[in-house]
C-alpha cells in the first residue's frame, strides 16, 4: 500500500508541476509578438503540459519494469496525445 500511495504522489505531482510550468510557459508567449507561439495560451500550455507530465510520471512508474516496456508505455501515451492534439493545434495555426 505505501508503495502506491508513493507511485501516486510522485505520478500526480509530476503531472501537475508540468501542467503548471506549461501554463505559466503560455501566457508568456501569449505576450510574444512570434506568430508560432501565437496558438499557445494558459489554457493550451495546461494541457500540452498534462499530456507531457502524463508521458513522463508513466514512464517513471515503468521504469521498474525494464527499459523497453518504458519506453512502450512513453509511446502508447505520445501516439495518443498526437492523435488528439495535433489536429487541433493546427487549426488553431490556420486561424492565427
Amino acid at each position: 500500500m505505501t508503495e502506491m500511495f508513493i507511485f501516486g504522489v510522485i505520478d500526480n505531482g509530476i503531472m501537475i508541476a508540468t501542467m503548471l510550468v506549461m501554463a505559466g510557459i503560455g501566457g508568456k508567449t501569449r505576450e510574444s509578438k512570434s506568430r508560432f507561439f501565437s496558438w499557445m495560451n494558459p489554457v493550451v500550455g495546461a494541457i500540452i503540459g498534462g499530456y507531457l507530465g502524463n508521458t513522463f510520471s508513466d514512464m517513471a512508474g515503468a521504469i521498474p519494469m525494464g527499459i523497453g516496456r518504458m519506453l512502450a508505455v512513453g509511446a502508447g501515451c505520445l501516439v495518443v496525445g498526437v492523435a488528439f492534439l495535433v489536429p487541433g493545434v493546427m487549426r488553431r495555426l490556420k486561424n492565427a
